[in-house]
């Protein structure tokens, strides 16, 4: 009997050694690790599994003071509940003996601690209560090789006061975080916090798709993500628009780009304006054949890079032309000729236009030899040269050359126009001058003393007043005869003069005959007759 007592007391106290280690992992449903994040009013469910019949919850406050006891046994259950917390508690009866525990519409203030205990075993669980985070302005780029990413987090709240963020690449490593300091806010009359969460890190040099992704705490985890491509660009090379030639004074703009797109952008720049445009304003011919650079860069460290130049050429002129003639070759009634055009501070070069048919013409950088055929029939012809700027048309200038029969030329002038105009008005100036030249000496002329002093002389009779002594030898003698419309002039012996009267015939003889004598000796002896002025 005392043998069978003893084999009692044993078996009891190995269930009891049984019941007590196996109590001893007693575990909140819900709140596996010890500790949950319960989001603002939401329903939280907890579960408590035990041997024992006999089972009771416990919820505190933040301040440890017990705010809800309930007390399952039998498959009844009661409790007490001092801040009417609403909770509903249940109690199923199976192998462990399980209870429930749901509390409804849990608040920032609520509960704070939850237990689960029976007459061996305890079990805690530590609630946050959290209010979920709202995502805004959420973005990742790569810029100057790096890559950058960057989320605007508001609506946080967390009962511990603890917020953290992280960033990840590929969900590997972790990176980033909030930068800035944490701002709180208040909406609802609930107080909530707002913050930035970003990150920057060089960018991968291996080629591949690379995904980023962002976690708050408190809230889910991942919920931005981003994937970014990275291509090395293997065989790209440099290009620009920029033109071969710049007229003088004129503006460029151009742009100096890859052959193909990578990801990211290469860097391009001219050297010395760090940026892919080159403007230049107003070129002057003085940065002719200068170069300029545009430089590749790729990769962090700029260990990837590509050189293109552009050699600047400033293209002028012409400032005019001129019309030369090489060869005049005469046949019969048609002359050959040979016109040579030249124009003037030109560059690179000219290109001419003739208004004519050159049966042979050869063109220079500068010049232009045109040759061609030109008949007595034509009396007059006017050859135009027009000389323009081989890559600006709109620069160009014009020159006429005038010919007449048998090609002698008359005129060469500038513009067709202007040139017209101008031989046109210089004749008539010409003509002018002319005309008012001998209007001018008429009128001297007429008034000329010696219409009114001059006479007839007497016959035989011949005035030598104011003679000098000394005459010279071979003075001539003009002997005027009249009659028929005879004029003479003979020359007397050395001593001999003979003035004979010229008489005109007819009714209407003038009658004042003695001044055309004087004036004719005048012009024979200027000396003898200088007394009568």
């Amino acid at each position: 009997m005392a043998v069978w007592r003893l084999w009692r007391l044993w078996i009891l106290c190995g269930v009891a050694l049984l019941a007590i280690e196996d109590g001893s992992g007693l575990i909140i449903g819900g709140c596996e690790q010890g500790s949950v994040d319960v989001v603002e009013e939401s329903d939280p469910s907890f579960s408590c599994d035990a041997l024992r019949t006999r089972l009771q919850w416990t919820v505190y406050n933040d301040k440890m003071e017990t705010i809800f006891s309930g007390v399952c046994f039998r498959l009844r259950c009661s409790f007490w509940n001092k801040f009417y917390l609403p909770v509903d508690l249940k109690y199923f009866a199976n192998e462990y003996g399980r209870s429930t525990l749901t509390m409804k519409g849990i608040t920032r203030n609520s509960a704070r601690t939850l237990s689960c205990n029976d007459s061996l075993t305890y079990a805690r669980c530590d609630l946050r209560i959290i209010a979920k985070p709202v995502y805004r302005d959420c973005s990742v780029s790569i810029s100057n090789w790096m890559v950058t990413g960057s989320c605007t987090v508001t609506g946080m709240y967390s009962s511990d006061n603890n917020y953290t963020c992280k960033w990840r690449e590929d969900k590997k490593e972790e990176f980033g975080g909030f930068q800035t300091s944490l701002t709180s806010y208040i909406n609802n009359s609930r107080t909530y916090t707002k913050g930035v969460c970003s990150f920057a890190k060089p960018m991968p040099l291996t080629r591949g798709n690379y995904t980023y992704s962002v976690s708050v705490s408190p809230g889910a985890d991942d919920y931005f993500n981003k994937q970014i491509y990275i291509d090395k660009p293997y065989g790209v090379q440099i290009n620009h628009n920029c033109p071969e030639y710049v007229f003088e004074g004129s503006d460029v703009s151009c742009t100096c780009y890859a052959s193909r797109t990578v990801s990211p952008p290469a860097l391009l720049v001219w050297e010395g304006r760090n940026n892919a445009t080159l403007l230049l304003i107003n070129v002057n011919r003085r940065l002719d054949q200068q170069q300029f650079t545009c430089r590749l860069e790729w990769t962090p460290d700029g260990s990837t890079k590509q050189n293109t130049s552009y050699i600047l050429k400033v293209a002028y002129g012409p400032l005019d032309a001129v019309i030369t003639t090489s060869e005049m070759k005469t046949e019969y009634e048609t002359e050959t000729i040979t016109l040579t055009c030249t124009a003037t501070d030109v560059y690179p070069s000219a290109v001419f236009q003739w208004n004519v048919t050159c049966y042979n013409r050869t063109d220079y950088r500068d010049s232009s030899t045109c040759s061609f055929n030109f008949t007595e029939k034509i009396k007059s012809l006017a050859i135009l040269c027009k000389a323009s700027n081989t890559y600006y048309h709109q620069a160009n200038v014009s020159r006429v050359y005038i010919l007449s029969s048998l090609g002698r030329p008359q005129a060469n002038t500038g513009r067709p126009n202007a040139g017209l105009i101008g031989g046109i008005i210089a004749a008539v100036l010409l003509v002018l001058i002319v005309v008012a030249v001998l209007i001018v000496f008429i009128i001297k002329r007429r008034k000329d003393p010696v219409y009114d002093t001059t006479r007839k002389p007497d016959e035989n009779e011949h005035s030598y007043e104011g003679l000098p002594l000394s005459r010279p030898k071979l003075l001539p003698t003009a002997v005027f005869r009249a009659g028929a419309g005879d004029e003479t002039a003979t020359s007397p012996d050395s001593d001999e003069h003979h003035y004979e009267e010229m008489t005109m015939t007819g009714q209407n003889a003038p009658q004042h005959t003695d001044s055309i004598y004087v004036l004719r000796c005048r012009r024979l002896f200027p000396a003898m007759t200088s007394s009568h002025n």
